[in-house]
């Protein structure tokens, strides 16, 4: 099975960028459908620091349409991987309705699991691991847990099998 490299910006709306990324442009200008007509992939950071609805990942799919290879990578919610509590099954729950839209339409490239660079090879923090469970298919370690725990990234086009 091939698995196209996918090269894109981490994130799509940034003040800063307005001018030199971005044309300049009037209140209606769309960042992240402009930019997808220029990029394969644009990893979504906001769900790290709350899940979103459902809705904004419908929104975000409508908005990428030009771009029919187009997939979204998203990071995993920051409660998943740097948080002392134990998973949630409601926020579980959340995150996974919340890539429904994204993997129903697919759009769903790969979920990325940030960890704290205080993240290493411990019993303790490979039960953190275990979230990867519930997004099979998708799950993409960051580098610095790839090389210390062994672990691999894929992207099999299915949708997540923890439901």
């Amino acid at each position: 099975m091939e698995h196209p490299i996918r090269v894109g910006p981490a994130g799509w709306s940034y003040k800063d960028w307005e001018g030199t990324v971005y044309p300049p442009h009037g209140s209606k200008f769309d960042s992240l459908a402009y930019l997808a007509s220029f990029f394969d992939t644009i990893e979504i950071n906001s769900p790290f620091y709350r899940i979103p609805p459902p809705q904004h990942a419908r929104s975000w799919v409508r908005r990428v349409a030009s771009n029919r290879d187009f997939k979204f990578t998203t990071k995993v919610f920051r409660g998943f991987t740097h948080e002392k509590a134990t998973l949630s099954d409601a926020d579980v729950k959340a995150f996974r309705h919340y890539l429904d839209p994204l993997a129903d339409a697919n759009r769903l490239g790969a979920i990325l699991l940030q960890f704290p660079w205080s993240f290493r090879n411990t019993p303790e923090a490979r039960v953190k691991l275990a979230v990867s469970r519930c997004f099979e298919g998708f799950v993409m370690p960051n580098s610095r847990v790839a090389s210390s725990s062994g672990a691999g990234c894929s992207n099999r086009g299915s949708r997540p099998a923890c439901r």
